[in-house]
């Protein structure tokens, strides 16, 4: 363990009679081990947090204490955009899923953040979905809204009972991805452009040539 001193700079106060004086804080030791393999790995938002919380110059203030990063509005806008397309659903039937407005859903699309109940229940519905996509949006839709043994899939998510919905409808095949070839040898020279020095003299005008009189 190797501690280490760290002396917090001293702030100074104001008196009624205008007098300064100086107000100091005890220092602050920090040990930590350098053999531990997560110093390597440390967070320095957490050592900010550790400062600014044990340091009775700067706790109490407005100072802003870092938080933990999160998922931001783009990442939910590109899994609500995946679960439409994936599902095969209307606008409507996904303000149901969500138990919203269309306009809300709306707003969600184009960024507005989804706040953390309804950002965990778009991650799960994407989750199960994934897992029982059936390999095409219309075959999906399909699968949520037909009748399975006397309950409609979509409404289990509606109620949030993902399980149930996975074992009702099973796991699908999901998408499957054609392995593309790759180019041949010939084919690759072929697509090549020429070479600068074969474009010296060539014809700079157009393909296209206008016989007669223009209008």
């Amino acid at each position: 363990m190797n501690p280490q001193v760290l002396e917090p700079q001293s702030a100074s106060s104001t008196s009624a009679e205008g007098a300064m004086r100086a107000a100091s804080a005890p220092p602050i030791v920090l040990c930590f081990d350098p053999s531990s393999p997560s110093t390597a790995t440390r967070d320095p938002r957490h050592e900010d947090w550790l400062l600014v919380s044990s340091n009775p110059l700067l706790s109490g203030t407005s100072a802003t204490l870092p938080t933990a990063p999160t998922a931001g509005p783009a990442d939910a806008r590109t899994a609500l955009a995946e679960f439409r397309r994936l599902s095969g659903l209307t606008w409507d039937q996904l303000a149901q899923v969500f138990g919203v407005s269309r306009r809300i859903l709306h707003l969600w699309a184009s960024g507005k953040p989804l706040g953390a109940p309804n950002e965990e229940h778009l991650r799960r519905l994407l989750a199960v979905l994934r897992r029982a996509d059936r390999g095409a949006a219309g075959a999906n839709r399909a699968l949520l809204l037909t009748e399975h043994e006397g309950t409609i899939p979509i409404d289990l998510l509606v109620e949030h009972r993902y399980e149930e919905f996975l074992q009702l409808v099973g796991e699908g095949p999901g998408r499957r991805t054609v392995a593309r070839r790759p180019l041949s040898r010939q084919a690759w020279e072929a697509r090549k452009p020429s070479p600068p020095d074969e474009l010296v003299d060539a014809t700079q005008d157009r393909v296209h040539k206008d016989v007669g009189r223009g209008r």
